[in-house]
């Protein structure tokens, strides 16, 4: 059994519950991520960043469903905040993980 558990047009994100036989439940989210990734390509090609030594410029723009996957992984391997910041800079130089770059710097 497949039912539409939760729809938030904002955030384009659907949660959606499933039921085999009764024995198991899974809820599965999902979101429409396609304007998120063009606007990243538009900004990473346009060539104009600001201060690229900046801490605080904008280099990604990452989806929540992502973003909250990320999290809940590096909670389970019980990483500290340094490694947490450490594994989201390796995240982002991931050439896999360019369409949520928003400029070509090396982070």
């Amino acid at each position: 059994m497949e039912l539409l558990f939760d729809k938030d047009p904002l955030t384009k994100t659907v949660q959606t519950f499933h039921s085999e036989n009764g024995d198991s439940v899974t809820i599965q989210d999902s979101q429409e991520v396609t304007n998120l990734l063009e606007t990243n390509k538009l900004l990473r090609d346009s060539g104009r960043h600001h201060d690229r030594k900046s801490e605080l410029r904008r280099v990604a723009s990452i989806p929540l469903n992502v973003w909250w996957d990320l999290r809940e992984q590096w909670r389970k391997q019980g990483l500290s905040w340094e490694e947490r910041q450490h594994a989201m800079k390796k995240w982002l130089n991931d050439r896999n993980n360019q369409p949520f770059r928003t400029d070509n710097t090396k982070v």
